[in-house]
Order: C-alpha cells, then sequence, then structure tokens
C-alpha cells in the first residue's frame, strides 16, 4: 500500500472508530435496577462526591441516616447510622457540602458537624478551636478548599461565621466583630470570596450590609455601605454571573432592588429601580450566561416577566412582555442549558429564550405542573406532571417535539401510580434518581416507599416505531364518509391522538375517527395523521398517503344528434351542459359500434361510407379534481343514400 493510501485508511478506520465511541445524539435510557433497595423515605435531593450521590434516607431499619449511592443496588449503601438505634433514631443528615476533596454533613441528633476525608473514610467530628463546644455550623458554603459556616459558640456569644481550613477538623472564628443571624439566607461564592449580610455590633455599630470573606481575618470586609450610616440595607444575596455579583438591598431611598458589585465599595451599584421611589421590588428567580443575569423583578411596569442585565442599565432591559401590563403569571424555576435559559410561567408552561423577544417561545404546557428544573450535559430534565403517573421525569430540547416524558421509576407503562420522582444528581453517564414504584397486593410496603433508579445517558432513547400503519378505507367523494384507524406501536403508545389534514393541514376540529367530506373539500389531499406518545422516547407521528376527493360533474343538458340522416349533409351534436363552470368536452362519433376514424369534432359531415349505417356520438367531459363523466347520444336513422338529381 501506497503511504498515502495508508494514511487515509487509517484516518477512516480512526474516524469510524471514533463514530462508534461517540455516545449517541440523543442518549437517555431509564433504568429500573432489579434488587434495588426499598426505602420508607429518601431526600428530595442529593450531592455528588467520589463517584457516589449521597442522600438522607430512611430505610426503614435505621432510621433517618446518611447513605450514597452509584444508582445500582450494589452501589447503595448506608454511610454512616450516626444515630445508633432503632427505626425511630434519627440524625437527620442535611447540608451536605463538599469542599475541596472533603465530604461535609451537619446531623440534628447529635448535633454535630462531620467531615469525610475521602469516600470510604469514618467521618470525624469538627469541634470549635480554644472551646469545649461541638460545632453546630449552619448555612454552610464551600470557599475553595476551606468550609465556611455560620455557628454559636461561647467563646464569642453570637452567631457569626467561622472557617474549617483544608485538613483541619476545627472551626475558627474569622472574624469575632462581625455579627450575623442564625439564617442569614443565601451566600453566593464568587472570585474566593463568599459575599453575605452581616453588621458590626457594639460601639462602633454599622448596619447590615454587604460583607465578603476568604475565610481570613484579613480577607474578610465590607464590600459597600449601601444604606450610609448607622442604617441597614439588609442584603439578600442572589447570584454570581462571571463577573459580578448580584444581590437585593435598599439604600434608603429607592426600596429593595436589583444591584450588583464587582467586590469593590466603587464598582456597587443599583441596577434598576423596578418599583418606583421607597416601594419594593423582589426577585423571583435567576440564572447566569456568562456576564448576563437572567431575573425575574416585580416590575411597577411589566409585572413579572424575564429580564436580563449585564450590571448597566445600558445593559438591562425586559426580554419579552409576554402578558401586557402588571397582570399576568408569575415566572420561576430559572435554568440555563448553554446560551439557553429555561423557565417556567405559571406552574404550568414552559419557555425557553436566547434573550431576544424572537427568540422566546413556549415549549409547552404540562398538567399537572411542573416542580424542577436539573441540567446535566447539557440536556434539561424536569420533574413534571404526567397524567398516570403524577410526577415523571420529562426531558426537553427547547421544542414540543423534543420534550417528552422519560422515565416513571418502579411504574412501567400499563401500571398507573404517583410516582413522585426526584432528581439526586448525576455520576457518570448516570442521572440519578428516586421514586415509588408499583406494588401488587399484599406488599410489605407503604405506598410511599421508594426506590433509586437512573437514567443511562450512554443509552439511546427508546426506540418507538409504528407496528401497524393507519388506514383510511372509504370513498373519496362529497357526501361519503372516511374511517380511520390509529394503528398500533412498539413499545405499546400510552396516547394516540388523529387529526384529518386538507392538502397537509389540519381541519378544524376533526380529530374523531371519521370525517365526512364536503363539496367545499373536493380537490384537497386528504389523510390523516396519527400522533403517539409513551415513556421513554420523543412523540412520534406517521401520516397516511393522501388522496384527492373528486366530485361529480352534475349534467343540466344531455346531448343529441341534430341534422338530417343522409348522405351529404352535416349532423351536430348539441353541447351538454353542466351545474359546473370550466368543464372540457372531447367528441367522438360512431357509425354503429365502431369509432369513425378523425370524427372529434362537434360535426361529422355524412359520406357514402357512412350510408346504411346509424350515427351517434359520445362526448366525454373532465373537470379537474371530478370524476370524467361521458354522454352517449342517442342513434339516428340508418343513413340514407343522397338522392339523384333530376
Amino acid at each position: 500500500m501506497l503511504p498515502r493510501a495508508r494514511t487515509a485508511a487509517v484516518a477512516a478506520l480512526a474516524l469510524v472508530a471514533a463514530t462508534l465511541a461517540a455516545p449517541p445524539a440523543f442518549a437517555d435510557r431509564s433504568v429500573a435496577p432489579a434488587g434495588a433497595k426499598v426505602f420508607s423515605s429518601t431526600a428530595t435531593s442529593g450531592v455528588e462526591y467520589g463517584g457516589y450521590v449521597y442522600f438522607a434516607a430512611d430505610d426503614g431499619v435505621h432510621g433517618n441516616e446518611l447513605w450514597r449511592t452509584d444508582g445500582t443496588p450494589a452501589g447503595t449503601s448506608l454511610v454512616k447510622d450516626f444515630n445508633y438505634g432503632n427505626a425511630s433514631s434519627h440524625s437527620n443528615p442535611h447540608e451536605i457540602t463538599v469542599a475541596g476533596s472533603r465530604l461535609f454533613v451537619r446531623t440534628t441528633s447529635p448535633a454535630e458537624l462531620w467531615v469525610f476525608e475521602s469516600s470510604g473514610a469514618t467521618p470525624k467530628k469538627i469541634t470549635y478551636a480554644g472551646s469545649s463546644d461541638s460545632a453546630t455550623m449552619g448555612s454552610l458554603q464551600a470557599v475553595g478548599s476551606s468550609l465556611i459556616g455560620i455557628g454559636y459558640t461561647h467563646e464569642v456569644y453570637k452567631h457569626t461565621w467561622f472557617r474549617v481550613p483544608a485538613g483541619s477538623t476545627q472551626a475558627t472564628v474569622v472574624r469575632s466583630d462581625v455579627n450575623t443571624t442564625a439564617h442569614p439566607g443565601h451566600t453566593v461564592v464568587h472570585g474566593g470570596y463568599m459575599y453575605f449580610s452581616a453588621a458590626i455590633l457594639g460601639d462602633t455599630f454599622q448596619g447590615y450590609e454587604l460583607w465578603r470573606t476568604n475565610g481570613t481575618a484579613a480577607g474578610t470586609s465590607m464590600v459597600a455601605d449601601v444604606n450610609v450610616g448607622k442604617g441597614s440595607s439588609s442584603p439578600t444575596l442572589v447570584q454570581a454571573t462571571d463577573n459580578r455579583v448580584y444581590f437585593i438591598a435598599d439604600d434608603g431611598f429607592h426600596g429593595r432592588e436589583l444591584w450588583s458589585t464587582d467586590g469593590t465599595s466603587a464598582g456597587t451599584r443599583i441596577v434598576r429601580d423596578h418599583m418606583a421611589g421607597p416601594q419594593h421590588s423582589s426577585i423571583e428567580a435567576t440564572t447566569a450566561v456568562g456576564n448576563v443575569l437572567y431575573y425575574v423583578p416585580k416590575d411597577n411596569a411589566y409585572g413579572h416577566e424575564l429580564w436580563r442585565t449585564d450590571g448597566t442599565a445600558a445593559g438591562t432591559r425586559i426580554v419579552k412582555d409576554i402578558d401586557p401590563g402588571v397582570a399576568g403569571k408569575q415566572v420561576s424555576l430559572l435554568a440555563t442549558a448553554g446560551s439557553k435559559v429555561y423557565y417556567r410561567r405559571g406552574y404550568f408552561e414552559v419557555w425557553v429564550s436566547d434573550g431576544t423577544a424572537a427568540g422566546t417561545k413556549l415549549v409547552r404546557e404540562f398538567y399537572p405542573a411542573i416542580h424542577a428544573m436539573h441540567v446535566y450535559g447539557g440536556k434539561v430534565y424536569l420533574e413534571g406532571g404526567q397524567p398516570g403517573w403524577a410526577r415523571a421525569i420529562w426531558r426537553t430540547g427547547g421544542t414540543e417535539a423534543s420534550t417528552f416524558p422519560l422515565a416513571t421509576g418502579g411504574f412501567p407503562v400499563g401500571k398507573a401510580g404517583s410516582t413522585e420522582a426526584f432528581i439526586m444528581g448525576k455520576i457518570g453517564s448516570r442521572v440519578i434518581y428516586t421514586a415509588r414504584f408499583h406494588q401488587e397486593a399484599g406488599s410489605p410496603y407503604t405506598p410511599a416507599a421508594r426506590k433509586v433508579f437512573y437514567i443511562d445517558q450512554s443509552q439511546s432513547d427508546l426506540p418507538f416505531k409504528v407496528a401497524k400503519a393507519p388506514k383510511v378505507s372509504g370513498k373519496y367523494a362529497p357526501g361519503k364518509r372516511l374511517d380511520a384507524t390509529l394503528g398500533t406501536w412498539s413499545p405499546a403508545a400510552t396516547t394516540q391522538s388523529l387529526q384529518w389534514l386538507a392538502n397537509g393541514k389540519p381541519i378544524a376540529g376533526k380529530t374523531s375517527s371519521w370525517l365526512r367530506l364536503t363539496d367545499a373539500m373536493i380537490g384537497k389531499k386528504i389523510s390523516v395523521r396519527v400522533t403517539a406518545s409513551t415513556i421513554g422516547a420523543a412523540t412520534r407521528t406517521t401520516t397516511t398517503k393522501a388522496k384527492v376527493v373528486k366530485g361529480k360533474l352534475k349534467v343540466t343538458r344531455k346531448t343529441k344528434v341534430k341534422g338530417t340522416a343522409r348522405v351529404g349533409k352535416t349532423l351536430t351534436a348539441v353541447k351538454p351542459k353542466f351545474a359546473q363552470k370550466g368543464v372540457k368536452l372531447k367528441y367522438q362519433w360512431y357509425a354503429g359500434s365502431k369509432k369513425i376514424k378523425k370524427a372529434t369534432k362537434s360535426k361529422l359531415k355524412l359520406t357514402n361510407k357512412h350510408r346504411g349505417k346509424k350515427i351517434s356520438v359520445r362526448i366525454t367531459a373532465t373537470k379537474k379534481h371530478y370524476t370524467k363523466v361521458t354522454l352517449k347520444s342517442a342513434k339516428t336513422k340508418k343513413i340514407a343514400k343522397k338522392p339523384k338529381k333530376r
């Protein structure tokens, strides 16, 4: 083989190998592992760490304790029974947080903070440095490889921020003069700092303002005194974009409005006064795409709609005013997938936006409602309503056609039930969720019992094909009835619908299995489109072969032959009349039962070869989209010979 040919062959083989190794373009297959562990209850979310999803669950034996799973029965196990005892002894693990290479877990009984150095390690207690108090820190947040949280200890006699450095099991006060509350609300980490609301008490009192910390005393400071002096702007942290942190604050003039900061006092400014004057606005939901924050304010001109901002007045605008005026549906559950933003309007609508009015569109309506959105590997998963299963797992690609129910937990097709599915996290190619399952009569478990399931992103979507094509029977003519069958699908469809089409477009209101044809349908191509869906595959459609509805020409005057039946004379075919306009006619004269060659005009000159024969005419009438009609005249008397001249 020549070097160039060998290179081409190697490249071709490499391309084939890469193609085979690449995951399918549409890859998601619901998996219900046999022998899965049964829980009486589980948390609604989990945390990914060390190849597992960690979550709180009650198996009915150990109480509510810490578990982990990789989605398989073999990979699902109890991590630690912190409150050892019986089924009623619960440690209630919560605020499960990853900081660096370590996993932190809070428990309420005992009230402790624990740390795992690795996924297989024994947990250790976190204590306060210089104190015998056990750490009961809350509002946990990872800043780099350190853990920061709020704690109360007799060391400082107030709620303040503590830090657990990497590799340590002791929590130390960041700054003892900085006070916060036991429940400070949301915090935001950006650029190696955690942003939060705090005040300085005592003689040097300063109100609650925006602060930030990197976990050290030197790196802890007020960002900006928004409500200057001893007043409090009482900031509520919202979201960070790539270059700014956004929060809601009251400067004493504009009410509570959206602000942003780059981490400096000079770079802290109000974004927009959505509720003019001292009235307060609110932010319903947020998400970030690069340097742009998408958010839903309460606005005195537009009500609740989706907005976008880059932190400047010029870069702040409404995306699309879907419900003009201040009335309208609330917007919530914002999620980012690539450059697109998905959100819920009301409780039943999912919308998608590229940041422009033209690119903001309804994906579909749900019933029952949508409850949550998650993004894994660029795919958007929904916890949403599915008739027959209540809360199922859906996937959407941003269009109605690409949005479908993906999984119903332990309820197979044909076994309805309340799934109540909750997505916990993603490990490798597995999107892990817990859900209820179908139970036969006499089952030892309660109806609320749950198992662990997963969606395998490495497997292609469930193949969903037509097994037996739908059919239409009947005559395609006005006044006649057509009947359609839905056909069958593999696997079985959970829902099927039918729509009659004329020239490929839906006929309004015609969705039953039969259709009565009318004169208005003459000339139109009639077909049936069947739409089917099942769990685990996108909705499919199939359409029957279209056939034209042909009308029937209505004759209002028949044809006949006029003239003398004698050689030398001319016979004339009387032109027939029709109720329809634009009918085309073709003539053919006959001598007896045989066609007369080249006699295709409306008149016929009789010759000696016609003598003794009976003459008639046949007229074929045609019109587009009508069935052709052939009219026959009565035969003449036998053609007489031409009389001799005297």
